[in-house]
Protein backbone atom coordinates (compact mmCIF):
# COMPACT_ATOMS: atom_id res chain seq x y z
CA UNK A 1 0.00 0.00 0.00
CA UNK A 2 2.77 2.42 0.73
CA UNK A 3 4.44 1.16 -2.29
CA UNK A 4 1.42 2.13 -4.31
CA UNK A 5 1.03 5.46 -2.77
CA UNK A 6 4.54 6.68 -3.09
CA UNK A 7 4.52 5.77 -6.86
CA UNK A 8 1.51 7.40 -6.99
CA UNK A 9 3.09 10.68 -5.21
CA UNK A 10 5.95 10.40 -8.08
CA UNK A 11 3.63 10.55 -10.84
CA UNK A 12 2.12 13.70 -9.02
CA UNK A 13 5.19 15.32 -8.27
CA UNK A 14 6.49 14.98 -12.30
CA UNK A 15 2.72 16.16 -13.09
CA UNK A 16 3.25 18.94 -10.96
CA UNK A 17 7.04 19.94 -11.99
CA UNK A 18 5.27 20.44 -15.12
CA UNK A 19 2.76 22.42 -14.05
CA UNK A 20 4.16 24.65 -11.36
CA UNK A 21 7.10 25.28 -13.76
CA UNK A 22 4.36 26.91 -16.32
CA UNK A 23 2.33 28.35 -14.22
CA UNK A 24 5.17 30.43 -12.45
CA UNK A 25 6.87 31.20 -15.92
CA UNK A 26 3.32 33.09 -16.82
CA UNK A 27 3.17 34.70 -13.65
CA UNK A 28 4.96 38.38 -13.54
CA UNK A 29 6.61 38.46 -10.23
CA UNK A 30 9.40 40.55 -8.75
CA UNK A 31 9.26 38.36 -5.40
CA UNK A 32 13.08 37.31 -5.99
CA UNK A 33 14.54 34.10 -6.34
CA UNK A 34 14.05 32.88 -2.88
CA UNK A 35 10.31 33.71 -3.11
CA UNK A 36 10.15 32.14 -6.17
CA UNK A 37 12.00 28.81 -4.96
CA UNK A 38 9.53 28.72 -2.16
CA UNK A 39 6.36 28.96 -3.84
CA UNK A 40 8.10 26.01 -6.35
CA UNK A 41 8.93 24.13 -3.46
CA UNK A 42 5.09 24.64 -1.87
CA UNK A 43 3.67 23.32 -4.68
CA UNK A 44 5.80 20.43 -5.46
CA UNK A 45 4.53 19.54 -1.95
CA UNK A 46 1.14 19.83 -2.98
CA UNK A 47 1.71 17.80 -6.35
CA UNK A 48 2.74 14.78 -4.65
CA UNK A 49 -0.17 15.06 -2.19
CA UNK A 50 -2.55 15.33 -5.45
CA UNK A 51 -0.95 12.27 -6.59
CA UNK A 52 -1.49 10.34 -3.35
CA UNK A 53 -4.97 11.35 -4.01
CA UNK A 54 -5.16 9.14 -6.61
CA UNK A 55 -5.70 5.86 -4.36
CA UNK A 56 -9.18 6.95 -4.49
CA UNK A 57 -8.95 4.89 -7.66
CA UNK A 58 -7.62 1.80 -6.22
CA UNK A 59 -10.94 1.64 -3.57
CA UNK A 60 -12.85 -1.73 -4.90
CA UNK A 61 -16.45 -0.98 -5.40
CA UNK A 62 -16.28 2.58 -6.34
CA UNK A 63 -17.49 4.09 -9.86
CA UNK A 64 -14.79 5.81 -11.57
CA UNK A 65 -17.33 8.75 -11.85
CA UNK A 66 -17.45 8.73 -7.86
CA UNK A 67 -13.99 8.08 -7.54
CA UNK A 68 -13.18 11.25 -9.70
CA UNK A 69 -15.57 13.67 -7.81
CA UNK A 70 -13.65 12.22 -4.37
CA UNK A 71 -10.61 13.14 -5.90
CA UNK A 72 -11.38 16.56 -7.05
CA UNK A 73 -13.23 17.66 -3.56
CA UNK A 74 -9.59 16.31 -2.43
CA UNK A 75 -7.32 18.14 -4.63
CA UNK A 76 -9.81 21.18 -4.07
CA UNK A 77 -9.09 20.65 0.06
CA UNK A 78 -5.52 20.35 -1.23
CA UNK A 79 -5.34 23.56 -3.23
CA UNK A 80 -7.37 25.60 -0.58
CA UNK A 81 -4.34 24.62 2.18
CA UNK A 82 -1.72 25.03 -0.14
CA UNK A 83 -2.86 28.71 -1.09
CA UNK A 84 -2.99 29.53 2.41
CA UNK A 85 0.57 28.05 3.06
CA UNK A 86 1.79 30.19 0.26
CA UNK A 87 0.16 33.56 1.11
CA UNK A 88 -2.41 33.39 -2.06
CA UNK A 89 -5.26 34.16 0.39
CA UNK A 90 -5.79 34.98 4.40
CA UNK A 91 -7.56 32.52 5.97
CA UNK A 92 -9.98 35.25 7.20
CA UNK A 93 -10.86 35.86 3.81
CA UNK A 94 -11.11 32.25 2.52
CA UNK A 95 -13.99 33.39 0.21
CA UNK A 96 -11.39 34.62 -2.33
CA UNK A 97 -10.49 31.41 -2.92
CA UNK A 98 -13.17 31.23 -5.11
CA UNK A 99 -12.77 34.05 -6.25
CA UNK A 100 -8.88 33.88 -7.15
CA UNK A 101 -7.87 30.78 -7.06
CA UNK A 102 -10.56 27.94 -8.11
CA UNK A 103 -11.34 28.82 -12.03
CA UNK A 104 -7.49 28.47 -12.60
CA UNK A 105 -7.75 25.26 -10.29
CA UNK A 106 -10.65 24.18 -12.53
CA UNK A 107 -9.16 24.62 -15.88
CA UNK A 108 -5.88 22.36 -14.46
CA UNK A 109 -8.08 20.14 -13.30
CA UNK A 110 -10.13 19.46 -16.12
CA UNK A 111 -6.81 19.26 -18.53
CA UNK A 112 -5.19 17.14 -16.69
CA UNK A 113 -7.97 14.56 -16.47
CA UNK A 114 -8.89 14.43 -19.64
CA UNK A 115 -5.39 14.12 -20.67
CA UNK A 116 -6.19 10.91 -18.32
CA UNK A 117 -8.63 9.22 -19.44
CA UNK A 118 -7.83 9.80 -23.40
CA UNK A 119 -4.54 7.99 -22.58
CA UNK A 120 -6.95 5.40 -21.07
CA UNK A 121 -9.24 5.02 -23.84
CA UNK A 122 -6.31 4.85 -26.60
CA UNK A 123 -4.49 2.20 -24.49
CA UNK A 124 -7.81 0.44 -24.05
CA UNK A 125 -8.85 0.62 -27.75
CA UNK A 126 -4.69 -0.32 -28.72
CA UNK A 127 -5.28 -3.67 -26.01
CA UNK A 128 -8.56 -4.88 -27.03
CA UNK A 129 -7.54 -4.37 -31.11
CA UNK A 130 -4.38 -6.31 -29.94
CA UNK A 131 -7.11 -9.32 -28.36
CA UNK A 132 -8.91 -8.98 -31.77
CA UNK A 133 -6.40 -10.37 -33.59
Amino acid sequence: MMRRIGGYMMRGLAIGWVCTTICLLMVKSEIGAHAMAMQFAIWLFASAAYGAANIVYDINGITTVKATSLHFLISLVITFITSIVAGYIEIGKWYLFFRNVFPLFVIIYAVITAAIFITIRIDARKINKKLGK
